[in-house]
């Protein structure tokens, strides 16, 4: 058996980063199919599946370093922490998701993967979601894995197009919104593998 060593799991990723910025110019000028094999990639970057670690958390580890992006904590968090009337002050009541903030300035500082696994990181409707759970619909119950037969309310909520979206339904909003932050994230992730220099981005694990 072959043991895969860093250079292969780079090589993975820069593949993986073409096809997602092919899979995202295609799926713009009107292939809306492609939205299953964004999520399947995002899939491999973000999530353990059936014994595989995943690709960032590999590549992480090889390199003893951390990706660290911002959040935005949710209204109920920053109410419960600060009361109802500083937030009226702060805050419209606009729709808001954390996956805005990764790269900007949020609230605070998380792990890349903390942020993607997150609860209560996106609010549809009156069901909250992770970024995880929103790519694992798509990817394992919507006809990228295999097709779930039977679906609940709280996997059909997001298919529901919206004029907030442009009509895409949220499913495809989020998954585009989520591999556009990808591939800027994967950029800084292979100029820190050229260069070793670090960034608010990049940061040198702490092995406690």
């Amino acid at each position: 058996m072959i043991e895969l060593k860093l250079e292969d799991y780079i090589s993975h990723l820069t593949s993986i980063q073409r096809k997602l910025v092919f899979f995202l110019a295609s799926y713009n000028q009107g292939n809306h199919d492609l939205i299953v094999d964004l999520a399947l990639k995002l899939r491999i970057l973000y999530i353990n599946k059936s014994g595989t670690k995943a690709l960032f958390l590999t590549i992480e580890k090889h390199l003893n370093i951390e990706l660290k992006v911002w959040i935005r904590k949710s209204f109920d968090e920053e109410l419960r922490k600060k009361g109802l009337e500083q937030l009226i002050n702060q805050y419209s009541f606009a729709y808001n998701n954390e996956i805005d903030f990764w790269l900007e300035n949020g609230t605070n500082k998380i792990s890349l993967i903390e942020a993607f696994n997150r609860p209560k990181a996106i609010k549809i409707g009156e069901h909250y979601y992770s970024a995880k759970e929103l790519v694992e619909i798509v990817a394992d119950k919507l006809g990228g894995a295999h097709i779930q037969s039977k679906l609940n309310d709280r996997c059909l909520t997001p298919q529901t197009r919206s004029i907030l979206f442009g009509d895409l339904n949220t499913y495809e909003f989020f998954i585009i919104q989520t591999t556009d932050q990808t591939i800027k994230i994967i950029d800084s992730l292979l100029n820190f593998i050229q260069t070793r220099i670090y960034s608010e981005l990049i940061v040198e694990k702490v092995n406690n």
